[in-house]
Formats: structure tokens, C-alpha cells, sequence
């Protein structure tokens, strides 16, 4: 089936979907057509799929079918969506003034339609935005960072939950928007926090790690400062983003101070290890030279061992030059 005709008949079910919304409307709008008309009967004809459906009349249908005035239906993309029709006993020429009204009141059926259609995809939309707002909300309270949104003043828009909390237990106040950043942002951070955000407000972003005390304890952040914008694109605040890195930090301080700790005694190990094996080895060249152990077995074995020794120094030095 060509892509236009398919395009149609959805158009078609489209608007037979949200004709019984309107049926006061579009009822008064017939009536008003016999009248116009001086018939006694008119009536609204829809189609879909080649089949053709009534949809509202007015008056007494006449019999035998009568003669009719038609009008076509047509939406303002160009789809024949149905028919005004006005019906009498006799056969009958309308004057230029019934034929203009009839083409008018055709178009008012399509405005109430139509209207009723945008209505009908601004509630769909408006719905389909609460659920997203909603799924962000949730995202956002559920979050463990702190978030904040300010406005081109940098006055607090919103904020999450994990912030409230955060400066509740660190200052025992509870976060408003009706705050000023000197009321919630720690002294130590306020320089560089508003430079941030005076950036962000130029359409730059930057991320920060800053480390600040509390009375509660030192805690280590890594910050963000985005531009907010609108949907034309223009930026009308900040978004702020900090999220508590004190426990990587600290793991990372832990494993530098681990490998001191190993390169400290690879050296040591290192330089006693080569001290010991000198000893051994001027001793055992003393021995042998002066003819003292030549038969002894020890010696051999004394030589194996400082062999052996030589071998393991030699991996801790690799070692420690590795690392």
C-alpha cells in the first residue's frame, strides 16, 4: 500500500477516534447545515478503509434517499476524512449564499476536530513529560551526589535530597531555595565555587577536586559546573554536581603509602642482602685460597648458597627499579 494511502487511513481512524468528545459541537453544526439549507434532513458521513460510516444527523431522513448537497471533508494536510451532506425531497439548487455556508460549516467540523486532535496530542505529550519528569525526579532523589540547580543570579532552582542531608548533618540547617551561597557553601570553597559558576554562566564547564573540613569530618569532592540551558538553547543557570570521593582517595593514599612501604624495604632488603653475600664470598675466597677447606663438601655448598642469593637479589633489584 503506497505511504500516502496509509497516512490517510490512519488520519481517518485518527479523527473517528475523537468524534464522540465533540458530538455536542458537531451535532449543532449539522443541524445548522438542514437549517441553512431549508432541509429536513443533513447528516456527518466519516470514512475509513473505503467504508463509509454516519456519524450525526439531523431532522427526518427523507425517503427514498431524497437528493443531496455535499460537502467534503478535508483536514489542512489534505486528507478526505468524510462528508457534510444535507438531503431533500425534491430536487434543488442551492444559492451561492447556502453553497458558501455549507463549504464554511464543513471547515468549522474540521477545526472542532482538529482542535480536539491537538488537544488530544498536547494532553499525550504533557502526560508523556510528567512520566519523564517523574523518572527524573526519581533518578535525581535516588541519587548518592548532590545536586544543584541555580539560576543566572545563582539563586537555588532546585536541589536533591543527598544535598539537603548533607548540610543538615554538617551545619544542622535545613536547605530552602530562599538561600544565598553564603548560607550553604563552606568558606573555604566559595572563591573558587562562584568563579565556577560565573564560567558556567559564559558557557563553559570545569570539573574540580577539593578538599574541605566539616565539623563532622574531612571529606574530599569531585565537582561539576555545567550550563543549564532552555529548550532555544540559551543558558539560564548553573547545574552543580558533587559527589563524596573521600573513600578513593583515602584507598588511594593507602596503596601509595603500601608501595613506600614495599620500596623501602626492597632497598633495605636490596643492601643487605648484597653486604651479606660480599661477607660470604671474601670469606670463602679466604678459606680457598689459603688451602684451609679444599676438600670440604660445606664449601661447595656455602658457594651454591651464595649463588642462590645472588639470583634472589637480583629479582628484588628488578623489582624495585620496576616500581
Amino acid at each position: 500500500m503506497p505511504q500516502n494511502k496509509q497516512d490517510n487511513l490512519k488520519a481517518r481512524d485518527r479523527f473517528l477516534k475523537l468524534q464522540n468528545s465533540k458530538e455536542k459541537e458537531l451535532l449543532e453544526i449539522v443541524e445548522m447545515a438542514a437549517d441553512i439549507c431549508n432541509a429536513p434532513y443533513a447528516e456527518i458521513n466519516m470514512l475509513s478503509h473505503q467504508r463509509q460510516y454516519l456519524n450525526f444527523s439531523a431532522g427526518i431522513p427523507v425517503p427514498g434517499g431524497g437528493f443531496e448537497n455535499t460537502e467534503s471533508l478535508i483536514t489542512n494536510d489534505g486528507v478526505d476524512i468524510g462528508v457534510l451532506c444535507v438531503f431533500h425531497s425534491e430536487l434543488r439548487i442551492l444559492d451561492r449564499l447556502q453553497l458558501l455556508m455549507l463549504k464554511s460549516l464543513s471547515k468549522q467540523i474540521i477545526h472542532v476536530m482538529e482542535f480536539d486532535e491537538n488537544l488530544s496530542l498536547l494532553k499525550d505529550q504533557f502526560l508523556d513529560l510528567k512520566n519523564s519528569e517523574s523518572t527524573l525526579q526519581a533518578f535525581f532523589e535516588s541519587s548518592s551526589s548532590c545536586h544543584l540547580l541555580l539560576d543566572d543570579q545563582l539563586q537555588v532552582v532546585s536541589f536533591n535530597k543527598a544535598l539537603s542531608n548533607f548540610i543538615f548533618t554538617t551545619s544542622g540547617i535545613n536547605f530552602t531555595e530562599e538561600m544565598e551561597i553564603t548560607d550553604y557553601v563552606h568558606q573555604d570553597f566559595l572563591s573558587v565555587f562562584k568563579k565556577n559558576c560565573y564560567a558556567a554562566l559564559e558557557g563553559a564547564s570545569s570539573i574540580k577536586e577539593i578538599y574541605l573540613e566539616y565539623i563532622t569530618g574531612r571529606y574530599w569532592w569531585f565537582t561539576t559546573f555545567d550550563p543549564a540551558y532552555n529548550s532555544r538553547g540559551e543558558i539560564i543557570g548553573v547545574s552543580y554536581h558533587a559527589t563524596d570521593i573521600t573513600k578513593k582517595i583515602e584507598h588511594e593514599e593507602q596503596l601509595r603509602q603500601q608501595d613506600e612501604s614495599l620500596q623501602r624495604i626492597a632497598h633495605i632488603q636490596a643492601n643487605d642482602l648484597s653486604e651479606s653475600i660480599d661477607i660470604i664470598n671474601l670469606l670463602s675466597d679466604t678459606i680457598v685460597m689459603k688451602n684451609i677447606a679444599e676438600d670440604i663438601q660445606e664449601i661447595q655448598l656455602l658457594k651454591d648458597s651464595i649463588n642462590e642469593l645472588n639470583a634472589k637479589n637480583k629479582i628484588v633489584t628488578r623489582w624495585r627499579k620496576a616500581n
